[in-house]
């Protein structure tokens, strides 16, 4: 199940706030996939990534009872965003690259032991990476996007943009 098919419904959100096992299993499973692409935008390692997916729902989980809206794709994504950046300053560490193709690199369901980001994708910041995968990986609209990384929609398209020209010209160097 994915995070765009699920109804979020006031039962549904009051189940999750009194940390019913099953709704949080039925957040897992719809959300894990988004999740795990803004970790690995941002970290570039698999493992790592991976790791961060479970945190991440470790915080949620303990965070459920004071949630506030019916946005949880955006509150689940600042909550990722937010730990991979932490982690990230925490470890001063750089992401590692490698020279797999892009097309097969599937960060939301690769069950593959590829476990970093392809070279043309590492190339660019951790911020410009992030936004290129929410948008072209997990299909996210600019305003979704704002939400979870705190940037205006206009920069946003910008970034996207100078990426896309940006990766052009280097598959056509290749």
């Amino acid at each position: 199940m994915s995070y765009r098919n699920l109804e979020v419904d006031p039962e549904f959100l009051l189940s999750l706030k009194k940390q019913d096992n099953r709704a949080f299993e039925k957040l897992f499973h719809a959300y894990a996939g988004l999740v795990f692409s803004i970790a690995m935008s941002l970290i570039g390692r698999r493992t790592s990534a991976e790791d961060a997916v479970q945190e991440v729902f470790f915080k949620a989980y303990n965070a459920l009872p004071d949630f506030k809206g019916e946005k949880l794709a955006s509150w689940l994504g600042k909550i990722a965003h937010n730990h991979c950046i932490d982690l990230l300053r925490q470890t001063n560490r750089k992401v590692l690259t490698t020279t797999v193709p892009v097309e097969d690199l599937h960060l939301s369901q690769s069950s593959s032991d590829n476990d970093e980001l392809p070279d043309f994708i590492n190339s660019l910041s951790e911020t410009d990476r992030e936004v290129v995968v929410l948008k072209k990986v997990e299909g996210l609209s600019y305003k979704e996007i704002s939400l979870l990384t705190g940037k205006k929609e206009g920069t946003l398209r910008n970034i996207v943009l100078k990426c896309l020209q940006s990766l052009r010209e280097k598959v056509d160097e290749n």
